[in-house]
């Protein structure tokens, strides 16, 4: 069975329930509009595939327009979790998730981005969304980039920080052994602090060993660091430095005992059971 109103009119209106069960809307001799069996509702096609199904070959498709200044135009998308609003006010476009439930990004059906209801804010792909901070979380395992001007880790942490000899060491104690690090990219910032209870054996060049992060292969670049405060070496040193050896996870000594200088410094008869460092060094790592 088929109606037709004004059929005759070149801009007119066709309506038609056949056979096939489909409701259609025409204007021009075009359909416009399509209600199948399923009560999908198609504009711009004649085979909707979801409940409002707009195609459009070009230009915009949908249109939320509210001339009132005060009140927001919206368009809302709920289930029985949540709902989504997409629109715009006087503070400008926003994406708003109602409840405790993330924003999600996706691109090629994988997630590269959410902001939470809560902490973190920000999580990257791969992010570790159960961190408890403000702020962006990135992987707990860096995924590296060669890209100079991507900002791929961000890390803070404690350390051990272990005095000993670049040839050797035990039977070390201590009554204070405290180590803190920040890491962006490939720069790494650490701190110390080490009060000695006991010396013990040290062979070759006093070190302090077990940084967070390899320093960098960098064949005869030096990073460099400095001592805030020594106390009770055995043997009187008028200036200490500090540097990162390469292609390691240890800090050496260098400095003077007299008007001349040299690295490394320290060896097991300048330490006495109870000296006590301060410092902070910074290095890149690979």
């Amino acid at each position: 069975m088929a109606s037709s109103i004004n059929a005759s009119t070149t801009a007119g209106v066709v309506t038609t329930a056949d056979t096939s069960g489909l409701l259609a809307l025409q204007t021009a001799g075009t359909t416009a509009l399509t209600v199948d069996t399923s009560q999908n509702v198609g504009v711009g096609t004649t085979s909707p595939a979801y409940k409002l199904d707009v195609q459009n070959a070009g230009g915009l498709s949908v249109r939320v327009n509210n001339t009132s200044s005060t009140s927001p135009a919206q368009f809302r998308s709920t289930n029985t979790l949540t709902t989504v609003n997409f629109g715009v006010d006087s503070t400008g476009g926003y994406v708003e998730t109602q409840g405790a439930y993330p924003t999600l990004f996706y691109t090629n059906s994988t997630e590269r981005m959410r902001v939470n209801a809560g902490a973190p804010i920000l999580c990257l792909a791969g992010g570790n969304t159960s961190a408890t901070g403000t702020g962006i979380a990135f992987p707990a395992t860096q995924s590296a980039s060669t890209d100079a001007n991507t900002l791929d880790d961000y890390e803070e942490g404690t350390w051990t920080p272990n005095l000993t000899g670049d040839g050797g060491g035990s039977g070390q104690t201590y009554t204070a052994q405290t180590g803190t690090y920040t890491k962006v990219g490939r720069v790494v910032t650490v701190g110390f602090y080490i009060n000695l209870s006991a010396k013990g054996t040290i062979t070759g060049n006093v070190i302090i060993s077990n940084l967070p992060f390899s320093v960098l292969n960098s064949g005869a670049i030096v990073y460099g660091g400095a001592l805030a405060l020594w106390l009770n070496l055995a043997v009187n040193h008028n200036v200490i430095g500090i540097y990162c050896n390469t292609n390691t996870t240890n800090i050496y000594f260098w400095g003077s005992t007299g008007t001349a200088s040299s690295a490394p410094v320290l060896t097991t008869t300048d330490i006495a059971n109870t000296t006590r460092f301060w410092g902070s060094a910074t290095y890149m790592t690979a």
